[in-house]
């Protein structure tokens, strides 16, 4: 099975017939449209292995990439996010693809998978044991990833603001109200969130929302991405990225 890589929601595990439904429903769209995408693709990364770039009619808003061996990899954007996304936004939302793509946390997690499965057909208690501890292993490890690409799409983007604002209308936007929301009032539930997991049963809360997810909850990948926006080594790479 090939493991897409999504950037809101549960990665999903597509069998041959689904991989190629998914790549017949996903089209490279008008020449307007194919253009813009292509262009934001380079500015993010202008290099001839970049990927190619389709458009899928799909009311979730959501964007994944898709590599198969032997084939050049391509990212699959749906056309609700599309709509809901300004272009600093939906630039920000390819970069963030890309990082998938350039860390390989697709072959990665393939080998991750390829143990779990030789763990779990042996069976027996003790291999049951370690089965249940690699996968919660691996869970962390695709938060973790979820997090570092988070981090690609704000060295694209530069402005954490145009991040925190993608994940915001990934939580609860729509079309019609995404130009009204506000990213501050958003970060104001983080505070909510670490004064609700202050105490004991709040943490044992905490972890038992993440536990079993592959994503980090979205206000806490915003927490995240704000302190690496804050930290020196993010402002030393801008500064290296000006002299280049």
């Amino acid at each position: 099975a090939c493991k897409i890589l999504d950037m809101h929601g549960e990665p999903k595990d597509l069998d041959n017939n689904e991989k190629r439904s998914a790549a017949r429903s996903a089209s490279r769209g008008s020449r307007s449209e194919s253009s813009t995408l292509d262009r934001m693709l380079y500015s993010s990364f202008p290099s001839n292995l970049r990927p190619e770039i389709y458009v899928r009619q799909n009311p979730v808003p959501n964007a994944y990439t898709l590599a198969f061996q032997g084939r050049r990899p391509f990212i699959v954007i749906h056309s609700s996010l599309i709509d809901l996304m300004t272009p600093e936004e939906l630039q920000a939302v390819i970069a963030h693809e890309l990082g998938h793509l350039k860390c390989e946390h697709g072959v990665w997690v393939t080998m991750a998978n390829l143990i779990l499965l030789a763990t779990q057909s042996i069976g027996g208690e003790l291999l049951n044991q370690v089965s249940t501890v690699l996968s919660n292993q691996v869970l962390r490890w695709l938060r973790a990833a979820e997090l570092t690409c988070d981090r690609a799409a704000l060295l694209v983007a530069q402005d954490p603001e145009v991040v925190l604002s993608v994940m915001m209308k990934l939580s609860g936007g729509g079309s019609s109200i995404g130009k009204k929301l506000n990213v501050k009032a958003y970060m104001k539930q983080l505070e909510m969130f670490e004064d609700a997991t202050k105490s004991p049963m709040g943490r044992m809360m905490g972890r038992a929302m993440t536990e079993g997810l592959t994503h980090p909850l979205p206000i806490l990948r915003a927490k995240e991405l704000s302190a690496y926006a804050n930290s020196t080594e993010y402002k030393n790479l801008l500064i290296s990225a000006r002299r280049i």
